[in-house]
């Protein structure tokens, strides 16, 4: 099958290309910018996608059999431009929605967000769950599924899947995709980078963490099957860890792997009164993908690699 990836050199999108490709599918790597395939997917086709110009879309939708969708504006620019997010992860995915069904893909997977439901994420959470976040990112991501979800119940031999992620860990394809900033990705490179890690947040903040991999399989068992029973879809673990509980993973594995534990150093000791309860249920994901816990093997993927691009020589 051949499948283009928007967002294809970015944080989840080359990952996501890269597992596609292991599975024979010929890879199409949306960019804004004209680039050339990258060292990491050298059989991949690399398209410059011109996000206003509808003719531009329609040709590059003409050439594929499907499509996931991975691009957009993150939560950070988001907020610094609400009228960016609106573009990018609202209008554009309407825009592409609208050239995919023009030019007869019939399999569009859609990556927008669990934040959708509200902020802070807490409570039993299903996909039945009203989405009340008025963040610029959650809401912009709204849009975008609002045109997926009706498109794929009224066009004909079309086919549109959400995929709600909580928090994604994982090596990136490469050094410079935008991923720094998350959690996981930056204590690791500050562990290889300076033997210490500072965390900002208090230790007992708690979030659902999955592996990439998990990510991956999923898009892999929706693309083999004919026809997928849910318009969308959790991607989680259903169950959450402490900042403290992930330190204690790092410190453990870069023990394991290098033999030291880094420094820890939390910024913000305050302790969390009525911390509220979470878990975003994956029972419609388990449905189509076995769920593993391979969040530790991630972890130290993340970290060979950061011991590689960030360890001063």
């Amino acid at each position: 099958m051949r499948i283009l990836v928007t967002g294809g050199f970015g944080y989840l999108g080359g990952r996501i290309a890269q597992s596609l490709s292991s599975e024979g599918h010929e890879i199409v790597l949306g960019s804004r910018k004209k680039q050339y395939p990258p060292k990491w997917l050298p059989d991949a086709e690399v398209v410059q996608i011109e996000w206003d110009n509808s003719e531009c879309l329609l040709d590059i939708c003409g050439k594929v059999d499907a499509i996931v969708h991975a691009a957009g504006m993150n939560s950070q620019d988001s907020l610094l431009d609400p009228e960016g997010a609106i573009k990018s992860n609202g209008k554009s995915t309407e825009k592409l929605v609208q050239a995919s069904i023009d030019a007869k893909v019939f399999k569009f997977i859609y990556l927008s967000t669990a934040h959708v439901y509200c902020s802070p994420l807490h409570g039993k959470i299903t996909e039945e769950s009203l989405l009340l976040n008025k963040h610029p990112y959650a809401s912009s991501h709204s849009i975008g599924e609002d045109a997926l979800i009706f498109h794929s119940k009224t066009a004909k031999n079309f086919e549109g899947i959400v995929l709600r992620l909580s928090n994604g860990v994982g090596v990136p394809a490469n050094r410079d995709a935008n991923c720094w900033m998350l959690a996981v990705n930056d204590f690791c490179r500050q562990a290889m980078e300076s033997g210490i890690i500072e965390i900002n947040s208090p230790p007992g903040v708690e979030r659902d963490f999955f592996p990439i991999t998990l990510l991956c399989d999923t898009i892999n068992s929706i693309v083999f099957q004919d026809k997928t029973n849910e318009n969308i879809i959790n991607v989680s673990s259903s169950k959450t860890k402490s900042l403290q509980e992930i330190i204690e993973i790092i410190t453990n594995r870069t023990q394991k792997l290098f033999g030291f534990k880094p420094e820890i150093v939390f910024k913000n000791k305050d302790l969390i009164s009525n911390k509220p309860a979470l878990i975003i249920s994956n029972n419609k994901l388990s449905e189509i993908v076995q769920i593993e816990d391979s969040l530790e093997l991630e972890i130290d993927q993340l970290l060979i690699k950061c011991k590689e691009w960030f360890t001063r020589k």
